[in-house]
C-alpha cells in the first residue's frame, strides 16, 4: 500500500469563486490505496458522492455528480459542471462548505490539457489505486498506434422518458419518477 498526505490546497493562485461563499482550508488528508489494483469482474458498483480520488498536487477528485438531487431523493443528481461550472475558477476547481478544495472535472493547472502529440501524464489516483491521466493517450492499449484523444466509457440511457428505473435495474414508484 501507499499513504498519501495532503491538504487539498495547491501550490498554484486559486480563486475567486463567482457565487461560492465557501473558503478553501488544509484538510489534513491521509489517504491509503492499493499499489496493485485489481479489475472488478463482479458487479459494478457505484461511485458515491464527495471525492472519489486525489490528484497529484494533493487536491481532492470529486465524481461529476452534485449534492443536489431530484426531490431530495439521492438519485438522478445534477451534473456539477453544468450547475456549479460558474462557481468554478481557472482551474475548474472550488471549495465546499468544510473547505475542502476540489474538482470534478479535468484539473487543467496540472498538466498542459491541449498537448496532443504527447500521452498524457498520470495526474493522479482513483482511490482504487488506478492511475488517471490527461486526455490525451496510446490508440492501443499495448502503447502503439499514435497519439489520440482518450474517450470516455460514459453511455446514455435509452430509457430516459419516463425515468423510472435506476441504472442498476431498481424499478421506482410513480412518486420517485425524476
Amino acid at each position: 500500500q501507499v499513504y498519501i498526505s495532503c491538504t487539498c490546497i495547491p501550490g498554484y493562485s486559486i480563486g475567486p469563486w463567482t457565487g461560492d461563499p465557501n473558503i478553501p482550508a488544509n484538510q489534513n488528508f491521509v489517504y491509503i490505496m492499493t499499489r496493485n489494483p485489481q479489475q472488478n469482474t463482479g458487479t459494478p458498483t457505484t461511485v458515491g458522492l464527495g471525492h472519489i480520488g486525489v490528484w497529484s498536487n494533493g487536491v481532492s477528485i470529486f465524481n461529476s455528480e452534485d449534492a443536489n438531487s431530484y426531490n431530495n431523493l439521492g438519485y438522478w443528481h445534477q451534473n456539477a459542471y453544468y450547475f456549479e461550472g460558474s462557481s468554478f475558477d481557472n482551474c475548474l476547481g472550488h471549495p465546499q462548505q468544510n473547505g475542502e478544495y476540489h474538482t470534478h472535472v479535468n484539473p487543467k493547472c496540472i498538466y498542459n490539457d491541449l498537448d496532443s502529440t504527447h500521452h498524457s501524464p498520470i495526474i493522479g489516483y482513483a482511490f482504487d489505486g488506478y492511475p488517471v491521466y490527461g486526455a490525451y493517450g496510446y490508440a492501443n492499449a499495448d502503447g502503439t498506434g499514435g497519439i489520440k484523444r482518450m474517450t470516455s466509457s460514459y453511455q446514455l440511457r435509452t430509457n430516459m422518458v419516463d425515468r423510472d428505473t435506476l441504472p442498476n435495474g431498481t424499478i421506482l414508484s410513480s412518486a420517485d419518477y425524476g
